[in-house]
Protein backbone atom coordinates (compact mmCIF):
# COMPACT_ATOMS: atom_id res chain seq x y z
CA UNK A 1 0.00 0.00 0.00
CA UNK A 2 1.48 3.36 -0.84
CA UNK A 3 0.44 6.57 0.44
CA UNK A 4 -2.50 4.82 2.39
CA UNK A 5 -3.59 7.68 4.56
CA UNK A 6 -3.31 10.36 1.71
CA UNK A 7 -5.54 11.55 -1.48
CA UNK A 8 -3.33 10.00 -3.54
CA UNK A 9 -3.40 6.54 -1.31
CA UNK A 10 -3.90 3.23 -3.57
CA UNK A 11 -2.22 -0.61 -3.20
CA UNK A 12 -0.21 -2.59 -5.28
CA UNK A 13 0.60 -6.63 -4.99
CA UNK A 14 4.29 -6.80 -5.39
CA UNK A 15 5.71 -10.32 -6.49
CA UNK A 16 9.54 -11.41 -6.91
CA UNK A 17 10.28 -14.30 -8.98
CA UNK A 18 12.60 -15.89 -6.26
CA UNK A 19 14.09 -18.48 -8.93
CA UNK A 20 14.56 -15.16 -11.67
CA UNK A 21 15.21 -12.12 -9.50
CA UNK A 22 12.09 -11.31 -11.11
CA UNK A 23 9.71 -8.34 -9.55
CA UNK A 24 6.03 -7.36 -10.34
CA UNK A 25 4.10 -4.43 -9.24
CA UNK A 26 0.29 -5.37 -10.13
CA UNK A 27 -2.03 -2.63 -9.53
CA UNK A 28 -4.97 -3.29 -7.04
CA UNK A 29 -8.36 -1.53 -6.49
CA UNK A 30 -8.50 -2.45 -2.75
CA UNK A 31 -10.23 0.42 -1.39
CA UNK A 32 -7.91 2.09 0.44
CA UNK A 33 -9.83 5.14 1.38
CA UNK A 34 -11.84 3.15 3.35
CA UNK A 35 -9.08 2.70 5.65
CA UNK A 36 -8.82 4.87 8.90
CA UNK A 37 -5.83 3.05 10.68
CA UNK A 38 -3.71 0.49 10.65
CA UNK A 39 -2.03 -1.53 12.72
CA UNK A 40 1.52 -2.35 12.88
CA UNK A 41 3.01 -6.26 14.32
CA UNK A 42 5.74 -7.77 13.56
CA UNK A 43 3.68 -10.44 11.19
CA UNK A 44 0.69 -8.68 8.80
CA UNK A 45 -2.01 -10.44 7.68
CA UNK A 46 -3.39 -8.06 5.36
CA UNK A 47 -4.27 -9.98 2.34
CA UNK A 48 -4.14 -13.53 1.44
CA UNK A 49 -2.77 -14.80 -1.72
CA UNK A 50 -4.19 -18.41 -2.69
CA UNK A 51 -4.01 -20.42 -6.25
CA UNK A 52 -7.09 -20.41 -8.39
CA UNK A 53 -8.51 -22.93 -10.72
CA UNK A 54 -6.21 -21.62 -14.02
CA UNK A 55 -2.55 -21.43 -14.74
CA UNK A 56 -1.32 -18.06 -13.56
CA UNK A 57 -4.73 -17.25 -11.80
CA UNK A 58 -4.71 -16.63 -8.12
CA UNK A 59 -7.19 -15.02 -5.63
CA UNK A 60 -6.50 -12.36 -3.70
CA UNK A 61 -8.56 -11.38 -0.96
CA UNK A 62 -8.14 -8.72 2.12
CA UNK A 63 -8.47 -9.86 5.62
CA UNK A 64 -10.40 -7.75 8.36
CA UNK A 65 -7.20 -7.48 10.30
CA UNK A 66 -6.98 -4.88 6.74
CA UNK A 67 -9.36 -2.44 8.95
CA UNK A 68 -11.81 -2.55 6.21
CA UNK A 69 -14.49 -4.73 4.47
CA UNK A 70 -12.90 -8.19 3.25
CA UNK A 71 -12.54 -7.79 -0.66
CA UNK A 72 -11.70 -9.99 -3.17
CA UNK A 73 -10.01 -10.26 -6.13
CA UNK A 74 -8.79 -12.68 -9.55
CA UNK A 75 -5.47 -11.73 -10.30
CA UNK A 76 -3.70 -13.17 -13.31
CA UNK A 77 -0.03 -13.23 -12.16
CA UNK A 78 1.17 -13.61 -15.41
CA UNK A 79 -0.47 -10.71 -17.45
CA UNK A 80 -1.09 -8.37 -14.43
CA UNK A 81 -4.97 -8.06 -15.04
CA UNK A 82 -7.36 -8.09 -11.64
CA UNK A 83 -10.74 -8.58 -11.88
CA UNK A 84 -13.07 -7.92 -8.28
CA UNK A 85 -14.92 -10.43 -7.31
CA UNK A 86 -18.18 -10.76 -5.61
Amino acid sequence: MINVFQRNSHAQLYLKNISTGEEKNIPTDIQTKKMVGLRVKDVNHWVILEPSDGLHQYTLSTTKELGIPIEKFEINVNTGAVKRLE
